[in-house]
């Protein structure tokens, strides 16, 4: 007896697995097609089902056990990697494209519509995880010459920030005591800049307390007007 394969970018397997739900007129034809390179369903009606007698779709995949199932993507040459898409392995009952090479979950969404990218358990509906210093996303647009990436931990400090790739520089930090700084990665203070500020309106002190301008220790306090006409000073 002659066993015939299907062959799937390097996957074999045997077309005796597969269960077909053929249309009403193709109920007594063969509903594979051998063509010189190729095996495909004759009747594009037909559905295919593997561990299901009633496929209710081209192609269905049905796994009755408490255990991980999916389809494996596998490219065994060199550099290649391995892939599994479906029942979550590392949380099982999500969906999840599973790195069998790295041994790592890509992808995971939860039976809760959340979704997690190197995280088996999103908490929010879209949860990134990484174990390098940094996690984060980047922006970034050809047209305008624009690439920004937002992330956690600026090097291996509990810090958010907001990092123009084009210029290699941080724009913006928080860090984990609610201090942000602009044009440095330690603020000292709830807004710490280092650079220029504009004011185009009224700079307003707290209704209860003065407001408190400060100069570095041995350094002076100048107010201009129009840019660089000084009106005051204070050494």
């Amino acid at each position: 007896m002659i066993t015939r394969m299907l062959r799937i970018t390097g996957m074999v397997i045997p077309i005796s697995l597969f269960t077909f739900a053929l249309s009403s007129n193709a109920a007594l034809a063969d509903p594979w097609t051998d063509g010189s390179s190729s095996v495909y369903v004759t009747d594009t009606s037909d559905k295919a089902g593997i561990g299901t007698t009633t496929p209710a779709t081209q192609l269905e995949v049905n796994h009755d056990a408490n255990s991980y199932w999916g389809l494996r993507l596998k490219n065994t040459y060199s550099g290649g990697h391995s892939w599994t898409m479906g029942d979550g392995k590392s949380a099982h009952g999500g969906f999840s494209i599973y790195d069998d090479t790295a041994a790592a979950d890509r992808l995971f969404i939860a039976s809760t519509g959340k979704i997690g990218i190197g995280s088996s358990s999103p908490s929010r509906l879209l949860h990134l995880k990484n174990s390098a210093s940094d996690t984060g996303i980047r922006i970034e647009s050809t047209g305008t010459n624009a690439d920004f990436l937002l992330y956690s931990g600026v090097g291996s400090a509990d810090k958010f920030g907001i990092y123009d790739e084009d210029a290699s520089l941080d724009r913006l930090v928080i860090d984990s005591s609610g201090n942000v700084g602009i044009g440095t990665t330690s603020p000292s203070y709830k807004l710490d800049v280092n650079g220029d500020i504009g004011v185009n309106e009224t700079l307003y002190g707290p209704a209860s307390t003065a407001l408190t301008l400060q100069s570095a220790t041995g350094r002076a306090m100048i107010f201009n007007t129009n840019g660089s006409n000084e009106r005051m000073r204070d050494n």
